[in-house]
């Protein structure tokens, strides 16, 4: 199972496209997350450049647990819809990276490989990781779950 949020009502069938990087263009620098997004997309094409680029990827996670943890944390969009969704493309490439490792957290860019090296942190020692997937890959919705509280 992979789960989507998206602000967006979706039906069973409907394609999401990865679209992380067009919003971001199209606010520019006046995008709360520009800096951020320039120094991992650096970083990324300096030293791992065979990892997607998250401005052309759409994000899932893997279990309802990684899911829940995200949306308790505040970082699901409001509102949200949740859906179980399938890659349309499963050879496409893929990255699993911790969400929280997104920094920036100082003025290195230490948080950015690690976040491209794919270094998980676990949440309060439960098993359930930090983690967000990325791929290249549409999304192909197969049911609309309900929401997470």
């Amino acid at each position: 199972m992979l789960l989507h949020f998206n602000r967006l009502q979706y039906v069973p069938g409907n394609i999401i496209q990865p679209n992380y990087g067009r919003v971001m263009w199209e606010r520019g620098p006046s995008h709360p997350e520009w800096k951020r997004e320039q120094i991992l997309e650096g970083v990324r094409a300096a030293e791992f450049p065979n990892r997607p680029s998250r401005w052309e990827c759409v994000f899932f996670f893997s279990t309802p647990e990684e899911a829940r943890l995200y949306a308790q944390c505040g970082f699901a969009p409001r509102p949200a819809h949740l859906y179980d969704v399938e890659l349309v493309e499963p050879m496409a490439p893929r990255h699993n990276a911790d969400w929280k490792g997104t920094g920036p957290y100082d003025h290195e860019a230490d948080w950015a490989r690690r976040y491209w090296r794919g270094d998980l942190l676990r949440f309060d020692g439960s098993g359930t990781f930090y983690r967000e997937e990325l791929s290249l890959s549409p999304l192909r919705v197969l049911r609309e779950l309900p929401a997470i509280e």
